[in-house]
């Protein structure tokens, strides 16, 4: 029975289901996916204020908004299927028939990868994409001699994004798909495949959609595949360690194909562990970290309890024909959905007034879309009460003293009330 089992669920049998071409050609698939979003999410995007037009689209354009979804989800695919291209080299030792000069390019289109992930992260905006441009800043003027000039000719200056974006549309795209042709010697792949991934990539983009940190919650992370990295330079002081550390992998990735067969294949089963333990720090980092870095049980994690996974609606942005007659307001350098609806709310001091904090500050939620399910979706109905206060009235620029005070205060903990009556009474 066991080895009937095993007949049935072996990987030989269960992956012509799963995976319907190559690694690499499911990657190119992904790639001219993303290249084609990316054209048609250049028009409404605006290079000069990110993150208001990406909210802009959220709010009021269904359309740019699910372009965005394909774009996201179609990088993360080429992602994922060129990091599975590169282990399936290894495990079938086929980088000893690329020729030395295309090895080279291929070993630094690694970097590439990763470059115009990051870019395209980065121009979003928000509170985290700001964080991880301040990381990799700081990463680049490690290096000795060339780190500022690398650190400028890669990232601009801070809140200037021109730099950034042509290397994402421009630079590394345009690398990146010489690199494909010159490995692949094809740029489009069988049509059957693009239309599979096509498929996979519109039913994620329905789906999930990818967040837009509001610029409130405490919780700040970088991409997926950079948690790992974010992780590593909570615990070592030294980030040009972390650089050298890069470095290395890279080198002896570009060094395999000229190594000794038993030499070679125990430096790749090293990378395949490495891999492995770094995508464990990048599960811990997402899961086990919360506010300012510190340790969080998953549950208790607010950067997961806000999470959601909604079936893309195209109704559930506001009709172009309404933005005549209401504009939506900017609060706090942010669109605020929810104006649009409760727009009439009275009986505040100055201070509360929803036209100076807006309603997500206090109440979180969901500003970026006036569909009253997602808009309302992990709200808190009132604020002040202590197990939610520290993310609404305890924010940085709200009450954050007082907050600790009362959390520590006697009448929160009780502690010594019974036993004073007890003595009390006798």
């Amino acid at each position: 029975m066991l080895q009937w089992l095993k007949k049935i669920l072996s990987w030989e049998k269960i992956k012509p289901l799963l995976i319907f071409d190559t690694y690499g050609n499911i990657a190119i698939a992904s790639f001219l996916i993303c290249a084609v979003s990316g054209v048609f999410l250049a028009i409404p995007f605006d290079i000069h204020n990110p993150f208001d037009s990406i909210a802009n689209m959220l709010l009021t354009d269904p359309a740019a908004s699910f372009t965005r979804n394909i774009h996201y989800w179609s990088a993360q695919l080429f992602l994922v299927f060129t990091l599975l291209h590169i282990w399936d080299h290894f495990n079938q030792s086929t980088e000893k028939k690329v020729k030395k000069g295309v090895w080279f390019r291929l070993t630094l289109s690694i970097l590439f990868v990763f470059l115009v992930m990051i870019t395209g992260f980065i121009l979003k905006g928000d509170a985290e994409s700001l964080q991880a441009g301040r990381i990799l800043r700081s990463l680049f003027e490690e290096i000795p001699l060339i780190g500022s000039a690398l650190s400028y000719s890669f990232l601009g200056s801070e809140n200037d994004f021109q730099i950034i974006y042509i290397h994402h549309i421009a630079t590394a795209s345009i690398f990146l798909a010489i690199i494909i042709f010159e490995h692949a010697k094809y740029i489009w792949t069988k049509p059957s495949t693009t239309f599979y991934t096509i498929i996979v990539t519109l039913i994620l983009s329905l789906l999930i959609t990818p967040g837009l940190h509001d610029n409130l919650n405490p919780v700040v992370k970088g991409p997926w595949y950079y948690l790992g990295l974010q992780e590593m330079l909570h615990w070592i002081s030294y980030p040009m360690f972390v650089i050298a550390l890069v470095t290395v992998v890279i080198v002896i990735i570009y060094f395999i194909p000229k190594m000794p067969e038993k030499y070679s294949f125990s430096v790749k089963r090293v990378i395949v562990y490495s891999t492995v333990a770094y995508f464990v720090l990048t599960f811990f980092a997402y899961c086990f970290r919360g506010e300012n870095y510190n340790f969080v049980w998953p549950w208790e994690n607010p950067y997961l309890s806000e999470s959601t996974i909604n079936l893309f609606d195209f109704d559930s942005s506001i009709p172009v024909s309404e933005l005549n007659k209401k504009e939506i307001p900017k609060i706090l350098g942010r669109r605020e959905g929810c104006l649009y609806c409760h727009d009439g709310v009275k009986g505040f001091s100055p201070s509360h007034d929803p036209a100076a904090l807006g309603c997500s500050t206090c109440h979180l939620g969901n500003p970026f879309t006036i569909d009253k399910d997602r808009a309302h979706a992990n709200m808190v109905l009132i604020p002040g009460n202590l197990d939610t206060a520290n993310r609404t009235c305890g924010l940085s620029d709200c009450h954050p003293d007082i907050i600790t005070r009362v959390d520590k205060s006697l009448m929160n903990t009780m502690s010594g009330v019974v036993s004073v009556n007890k003595f009390v009474f006798g």
